[in-house]
């Protein structure tokens, strides 16, 4: 199996082209699991970051990697286990373009 740092580093020419990517989805992944030895979150952002993208989450809401402050996910539906794993990377340009929803 490829780590999604490889798979992203196979389709490069296409992630940096002029199609305007955009990578979204359930990465099953947050910055708080890396270890020194396995930085899965920390590759797949770098790899993504050094093709010109960003996760948009984390540029709107200004809020650190491991420090979301929104969840995305609850393990086994666990109101005390709320993760982080679901992310949206786009051209570092459309940051200032996107802005976050208003709170209730």
């Amino acid at each position: 199996p490829r780590t999604t740092a490889e798979i992203i580093a196979h389709h490069a020419d296409f992630l940096q082209g002029d199609a305007l990517p955009l990578v979204a989805g359930d990465f099953n992944s947050n910055a708080i699991w890396d270890r020194p030895a396995k930085r899965a979150f920390a590759d797949t952002d770098a790899a993504l970051t050094a093709l010109g993208l960003s996760s948009l989450y984390h540029a709107v809401r200004g809020e650190r990697f491991g420090e979301e402050t929104l969840p995305t996910h609850w393990w086994q539906r666990r109101a005390t286990q709320p993760y982080h794993i679901d992310y949206v990377y786009a051209p570092a340009t459309w940051a200032r373009q996107v802005t976050a929803p208003a709170t209730a």
